[in-house]
């Protein structure tokens, strides 16, 4: 599953959840493991104690000469001090048990015979008396004699250890057989007790686990926040450094891309001598106008007034497939020279039109195409090449025409000599919502010193004085 995490204290905080879930339930489970390999190591230590304890009282007993336990008082009592002197821990005792009836021969709680107190102490909860056993049955002769020989030649001793539940209690016991009395020696350990000293034992592990959990979890925190830290400077220092790289490369090749464009603006105007710095003014004019509409517009941003301002220089891109003698002609086209001439803006438009199919659409050549096609397209619709009007006509186009036609009357031209401001400035009114959106007027006026001082500044030849009221004044078309 793919995911980001966008936020460093989201991540961390992950991280250490993860590591305190993980970690905790580790310590659960290793305590849990634990507590039981303990137990069973100890009650396996425990049964063995009693079995060696067995055998030991066994061969003790045995040695002790004891006959007949049913018989003798005096074997009764000697038998009864020993196996009451006897101390076991966890609540521990050792009794003497028939081993034919299960009739229970010494305990430490026995005060007499058992021939008088056999009843009595078959109804008491010691732990290993056997209530309401049923007789079992007789063994045989020659096998107890084959176990008593065995027994008496001290091949082996028959000692055996097991776990029972009397009742509620459970006790580890050991039994070790004595054959001269037919008797079992039990060796008892409540279970209960040393399960309460391994609860006291293993009391201490699990706190002391979630606490170094808890604090590896911490200090791995801490260790995540700073590698986090260091990872994020890093990271933020190589994309700075990127972006500089960027931003670097971005600006190189935004010179070359304007050098080259500048330069086929620059080719389409050097066939036109008379022109001077006409590029240069129609960028500044255009760019003076959107900075001025952009108070109304808002999408003409930054960027938008850059891209018009560079796009507005390939506006008669077209005119290098005018042939010389129409486009330096020294007067007035003909209708056909002039049909001629009209063709540049249809040329340029499909020209800029195959260079966006083959490299891609974007604003910039966006604002080129529409400028390159519409530039002569007037708000009446009576321009060229295709008659639109009004709002159909770009706002891109709209802009160039009024800053084309301003600089074509503010310059020499081989027809003509340039125009003060205030007669450009009242032929561009005379054209409002004819030749020029009303919008663009006003925008004009609004910043008509500003275009003053640029025509001014790039003058490619002194201004002369105004025309006399009887000058006919040069026609709008600057073809």
């Amino acid at each position: 599953m793919n995911f980001q995490i966008r936020r460093r204290h989201i991540l961390v905080l992950a991280i250490a959840s993860a590591q305190a879930i993980c970690l905790c339930w580790g310590v659960f489970v290793f305590n849990a493991w634990l507590h039981s390999s303990v137990r069973q190591i100890v009650h396996d230590q425990v049964l063995a104690d009693n079995i060696q304890t067995a055998k030991q009282l066994t061969t003790l007993i045995r040695q002790m000469g004891v006959s007949d336990l049913r018989e003798s008082k005096d074997s009764w009592l000697k038998l009864q001090n020993t196996v009451r002197e006897i101390r076991l821990p966890n609540e521990g005792f050792v009794c003497v048990i028939d081993a034919g009836d299960g009739q229970l021969l010494c305990h430490p709680a026995l005060k007499q015979a058992p021939q008088k107190l056999l009843q009595n102490l078959a109804q008491q909860n010691t732990g290993m008396a056997k209530s309401k056993m049923s007789k079992p049955t007789m063994v045989d002769e020659a096998a107890k004699a084959a176990m008593a020989k065995k027994e008496m030649s001290n091949e082996t001793e028959q000692v055996r250890g097991y776990t029972t539940g009397l009742g509620e209690k459970l006790e580890i016991v050991a039994a070790g057989y004595i054959p001269e009395l037919d008797a079992n020696v039990n060796v008892h350990q409540k279970a209960s007790g040393i399960e309460r000293k391994i609860e006291t034992l293993m009391q201490p592990v699990l706190p002391l686990g979630l606490i170094v959990s808890l604090t590896l979890v911490l200090g791995t925190t801490l260790l995540v926040v700073e590698i986090v830290r260091r990872y994020e400077n890093r990271l933020a220092q190589i994309n700075e450094h990127l972006e500089d790289l960027v931003d670097q490369r971005t600006q190189a090749l935004k010179e070359t891309r304007d050098a080259v464009i500048f330069g086929l603006a620059k080719l389409a105007e050097s066939r036109d001598t008379d022109t001077g710095e006409h590029l240069d003014r129609i960028r500044i004019y255009v760019t003076i106008l959107a900075k001025h509409l952009s108070n109304q517009f808002d999408w003409i941003d930054g960027q938008y007034i850059e891209n018009l301002g560079l796009a507005s220089s390939l506006h008669d891109i077209g005119k290098v497939a005018i042939p010389d003698s129409i486009l330096l002609k020294p007067g007035r086209f003909d209708a056909d020279e002039r049909r001629i001439m009209e063709t540049h803006a249809e040329r340029g438009g499909e020209c800029l039109q195959a260079i966006s199919e083959r490299l891609g659409e974007n604003d910039f050549l966006q604002l080129s195409r529409e400028i390159a096609f519409a530039h002569h397209e007037k708000w009446d619709g009576t321009g060229y090449p295709f008659q639109v009007s009004g709002d159909r006509i770009p706002l891109a186009a709209r802009i160039v025409a009024l800053a084309d036609v301003y600089d074509a009357l503010r310059s020499r031209r081989p027809y003509k000599d340039p125009m003060p401001h205030e007669k450009a400035k009242e032929i561009i009114l005379d054209g409002n919502e004819s030749h020029f959106d009303p919008l663009l007027v006003e925008a004009f006026l609004a910043c008509e010193e500003e275009f003053l001082a640029v025509s001014e500044k790039y003058a490619a030849t002194p201004i002369v004085a105004p025309l006399t009221v009887g000058d006919a004044a040069p026609e709008l078309s600057t073809a």
